[in-house]
């Protein structure tokens, strides 16, 4: 390697013990420019070695990156901290990362001296590391990321770069003066990260005065932060047991529009004024919090919030009641979801969101009621009211006003409400000209389906799941626009019978319909149909007949998945001229593919997969005995069976 004196561009380096793979190779390659990873660093063996590779030679590389093996045995630390000291670059660096160093400190040279132009770092894996190094006088560093420091237990004045005179005061008094993005990700150990608050002073130090975004995430014994963030915006917290590290960052900001929390397992709730001092805030997001019960009555000053979520929160009860003029009035999107304790939503606080594009409310177990009036949502384009298994109150009015409505989620509720009830909902639902797609849930003892449905003229796509009917409603042809249809858990569905064609139809999707034994006739007259895929349905023995399957010109992709009966795929199969992808799955008792000649008909056929059918599955590779199959499909590019790739020629 090191003979090519002219080489410009070298994109990475595996180090090696042999001749040409050393790391002194890269010294002579003094006209390197660009980007350069090196790798395998833990076979260089001194600080000497190092240096031979003459990077603070080579001015005109401005991104390294070095990177250790992870698993180096035990007492590989000084070496590697050797190592890093001889890989000193150039201060027109720009860009460094380093990953799986297993050094318990840093080299003098991550100073402002060696560095003064680095703009981006990323320290990652750096398991026995005690102590990160001094970045804060990084005059143009504007992205820092730390991840993977398990032993890191403190981040304290060290790690600013803040001098100390003998009169108390700082010789210098910005700290990471151009930073713009933290993250500081996997710290099992940490329990403290200080401020300059420790140093003594008079001149008053700025700590991040252009940090914008702050990431903390499985930091789980963190218990202290810093608090002097003057323009932060962004403020992301996940897996932090305490809630102190958020209540101290946020205790003085004002700047906040994004701020999402994740696991923090302590926080039972914001502060009041908290919200109330950063009504520039635009998205909110509380996620697997534990504890967490209600949001404070500042959320409606949140003139500008435009995202609420609110998920996994099993003992969130309650929003703030409604008082005064104030309403959230930039809303976009609300997401309620396994909020366990929640039993309603405060009357009003809805029908004022007049923006609100996006409303779900998702597998609330204990939730009641639901405003009723809901048609002063104009700009309502998705709506998901669904898994709430004590919802009594449902909207049964207002709902054809949602006249931008495009997506709708509804039901199971209660057992209380009827499928008369049920059926009212449906009455402003048929109106919608604007709806594109539905997703409607019921109950097996319910044996029809809201006439309403087969009135919906516009809908592109349809998923119901749990209803208790035997065949769909000939009024199913009334859908001309529908191109997708699924069905699930409809476990007394006998019939298909598209005897009236859906000519759109592309997709066809049956699950857990146990009772379902023929298809042929249901399946006939689809001639649009592209993708078709059967699931769970225990009393299918065989295939649609060859008529059938001849009628399928277009259907490029067939999923058979659960089928106990099926013990062999007929010839027919082989009608199916546009088939591209065939994919079998946990048939136990499928024995035979169809013949040669009609696996040779699928001139499309390029991906075939076999996964859970050990009947099949043993006659179906290329090193099958005497009764192989293997002739039958040998000439489709890519095969799979059970999990491992058999062929892949394409």
């Amino acid at each position: 390697m090191g003979q090519l004196t002219c080489l410009q561009t070298l994109r990475y380096f595996n180090v090696g013990l042999e001749k040409g793979r050393r790391i002194e190779e890269l010294g002579c390659l003094k006209k390197l420019r660009g980007k350069l990873r090196i790798n395998d660093l833990h076979l260089v063996r001194s600080r000497e070695e190092a240096r031979t590779a003459y990077l603070q030679e080579k001015s005109n590389i401005y991104k390294l990156s070095y990177g250790w093996l992870r698993d180096e045995p035990e007492g590989c630390e000084t070496i590697d901290e050797h190592v890093l000291d001889g890989l000193q670059p150039h201060p027109n660096l720009k860009f460094l990362l380093v990953k799986d160093y297993l050094g318990t400190r840093f080299p003098s040279w991550f100073s402002e001296e060696s560095l003064p132009n680095l703009v981006k770092l990323k320290l990652s894996e750096c398991n026995r590391c005690k102590e990160i190094p001094s970045l804060g006088q990084l005059k143009f560093l504007r992205h820092l990321e730390l991840i993977g420091f398990p032993e890191l237990e403190f981040i304290g004045p060290t790690f600013y770069g803040v001098e100390v005179n003998d009169n108390g005061s700082c010789s210098k008094i910005q700290v990471f003066p151009s930073l713009k993005e933290l993250i500081l990700e996997d710290m099992c150990s940490l329990i403290e990260w200080k401020g300059v608050e420790l140093i003594p002073t008079t001149s008053g130090v700025r700590m991040f005065p252009k940090l914008e975004k702050l990431r903390i995430a499985n930091c789980q014994l963190l218990k202290s932060t810093p608090i002097q963030f003057e323009i932060l915006s962004e403020l992301v917290i996940v897996e932090v047991d305490s809630e102190m590290p958020l209540l101290n960052l946020c205790s003085n900001l004002t700047s906040l529009v994004k701020l999402s929390v994740y696991g923090v397992k302590k926080l039972t709730c914001f502060p009041d004024e908290m919200l109330r001092n950063n009504v520039s805030l635009q998205h909110l997001s509380v996620e697997k919090c534990g504890e967490f019960h209600e949001l404070p009555k500042s959320l409606y000053n949140l003139h500008s919030l435009k995202r609420l979520w609110i998920r996994s929160c099993p003992n969130f009860s309650s929003f703030p009641v409604l008082s005064g003029e104030n309403y959230l009035t930039s809303l976009q999107s609300l997401e309620l979801q396994n909020c366990d304790g929640l039993t309603n939503l405060p009357s009003g606080m809805l029908e004022h969101c007049r923006s609100l594009e996006s409303l779900s409310v998702y597998k609330c177990n204990d939730l009641v009621s639901f405003p009723l009036h809901v048609g002063e949502m104009h700009s309502l384009s998705y709506l998901g009211l669904s898994h709430c298994p004590k919802l009594i109150c449902v909207p049964t009015s207002g709902l054809h006003r949602l006249t931008g409505l495009r997506h709708l989620e509804i039901g199971p509720f209660s057992d209380m409400v009827d499928f008369e009830a049920f059926q009212l909902i449906f009455n402003g639902i048929q109106q919608l000209s604007s709806l594109r797609t539905l997703g409607v849930w019921g109950h097996l003892h319910w044996d029809s389906l809201p006439y309403q449905l087969t009135q919906l003229s516009n809908l592109t796509d349809i998923k119901m799941y749990g209803f208790g009917i035997e065949a769909l409603p000939h009024r199913f042809a009334n859908l001309t626009s529908l191109e997708r249809l699924t069905l699930v858990g409809c476990k007394r569905l006998q019939h298909m019978d598209f005897s009236d064609a859906m000519p759109k139809l592309r997709y066809l999707g049956i699950n857990d319909c146990p009772l379902l034994e023929d298809l042929s006739d249901g399946l006939s007259n689809l001639v649009s149909l592209q993708k078709l895929v059967l699931q769970k349905c225990e009393k299918l023995e065989h295939l649609p007949s060859s008529d059938a399957m001849r009628r399928l010109t277009k259907l490029g992709y067939l999923m058979i998945h659960d089928w106990p009966l099926l013990e062999a795929l007929s010839n027919g199969l082989g009608d199916l001229v546009s088939l591209q992808e065939l994919f079998l799955q946990n048939c136990e008792n499928l024995k035979h593919m169809p013949s040669r000649d009609a696996m040779r008909r699928l001139t499309k056929l390029r991906n075939l997969e076999i996964k859970g059918c050990p009947k099949l599955e043993e006659s179906c590779t290329n090193r099958s005995g005497p009764n192989s199959q293997w002739s039958n499909i040998s000439h489709i590019p890519i095969i799979k069976v059970g999990g491992s790739r058999i062929q892949d020629l394409a």
